[in-house]
């Protein structure tokens, strides 16, 4: 699947910064292990683009989780230089909106920084 090849492939490609990824969920985790990146693909607009070809526009959330505002910001930087450079099965990808705000767990407050993107590729009639 298409879909799931661009996920992982952007996953891989994030890790390469040396952050700690996760693919929609992390559960539980210490300071210790921020930055940490979480990636969710919420959505995917499909139409049709040929007789047996659809083209499909899906939304991808990047949640970076920061332990200040200077440190999200600088880590903020380093993630979009990377997706300038990333590579994978798709036509386009866009940066849709960035969003910050203080996420409380326990009795911790970290940054939590929300990279939308959007991403364009093509695929088969009934495939992802």
């Amino acid at each position: 699947m298409r879909r799931e090849s661009i996920i992982f492939d952007l996953q891989e490609h994030l890790k390469q910064l040396n952050y700690q990824t996760e693919l929609f969920n992390a559960f539980t985790f210490e300071p210790s292990d921020l930055p940490l990146i979480i990636i969710k693909d919420t959505k995917d607009d499909i139409t049709p683009y040929a007789l047996d070809v659809l083209n499909h526009k899906l939304s991808v959330e990047l949640n970076l989780i920061a332990l200040s505002y200077q440190k999200g910001n600088e880590h903020l930087k380093q993630i979009l230089n990377a997706l300038k450079d990333f590579k994978s099965k798709f036509q386009t990808i866009n940066l849709t909106s960035i969003d910050k705000s203080n996420l409380e767990i326990y009795d911790n407050e970290y940054i939590l920084i929300t990279i939308e993107l959007l991403i364009t590729y093509k695929s088969e009639l009934w495939s992802a």
